[in-house]
């Protein structure tokens, strides 16, 4: 897929404007989420803490190459290899966030890719925000990793400044 570059103004272009000011400041604009955010099936069994995830909000525009991703890893990896490597832990799709550690007021060039529908967090236990990559614990299998790249998505193991190995983004 051609998705966009990940600054503000690719994302608004692409995906549209997740948010809206008011007096409180900047909020979720719910337009954009009744017109933009749709619920895929999880295709295999997934956690967030003990809660079971059926459903996973998601960007309409990318909700096909998520799906085929996460059916990918049901069909390539046994349900004891999903448990193994953490990837039966759901962290996370569409949450109207900033991006983790930003301190200060919400402004839309400190977004979450999240807040637009156009992330997923999964394996966060073995692969915490911070923690450079090692395989060697367990971490996200290369598997994975390249299943989420041949639908063009990016993988936050790779960020230079901050290594987010749990995270899979739909930017360029």
């Amino acid at each position: 897929m051609n998705f966009p570059k990940s600054d503000t103004e690719s994302l608004v272009a692409y995906y549209g404007q997740p948010w809206r000011v008011t007096a409180q400041g900047m909020v979720l604009d719910p337009a954009f989420e009744a017109k933009n955010i749709q619920r895929i099936a999880a295709p295999y069994a997934m956690f967030m803490g003990e809660q079971k995830i059926i459903q996973i909000a998601v960007h309409k525009r990318i909700a096909s190459s998520l799906y085929n991703a996460l059916s990918r890893i049901s069909k390539e990896t046994s349900a004891t290899e999903r448990k193994e490597f953490g990837l039966d832990q759901y962290a996370g799709c569409f949450n109207f966030r900033p991006i983790r550690g930003v301190n200060g007021k919400l402004t839309a060039s400190k977004l979450s890719l999240h807040a637009y529908g156009a992330a997923i967090d999964i394996g966060s236990v073995l692969n915490p925000l911070g923690k450079p990559y090692d395989p060697a614990k367990r971490m996200m299998p290369h598997e994975v990793i390249e299943i989420f790249r041949s639908e063009g998505w990016k993988w936050g193991g790779e960020f230079t400044s901050r290594p987010d190995c749990m995270h899979f983004q739909a930017t360029l």
